[in-house]
């Protein structure tokens, strides 16, 4: 996941974008692996980031989330 995260950074340069593509993924990576207490476990933490990311998800929405080197207004 850190690579799709990274790649996902670098066509946006939205970081929270990054973590929330990121993190979505580790429970499919779960299910390819047949690993079911880790599915259960990844589904925790990714239900936990996009409820941390929350706000973000809402500017990402919006169009006024910050990108990567953006000065604030």
């Amino acid at each position: 996941m850190p690579l799709l995260f990274l790649v996902i950074v670098a066509i946006t340069k939205y970081v929270s974008l990054g973590a929330i593509v990121g993190i979505s993924m580790s429970p499919i990576m779960m299910i390819f692996a047949k690993n079911n207490k880790g599915i259960i476990i990844t589904l925790f933490l990714t239900l936990s980031v996009i409820f941390t990311h929350r706000e973000n998800i809402k500017r990402l929405i919006n169009g006024t989330e910050r990108k990567i080197g953006q000065k604030k207004e």
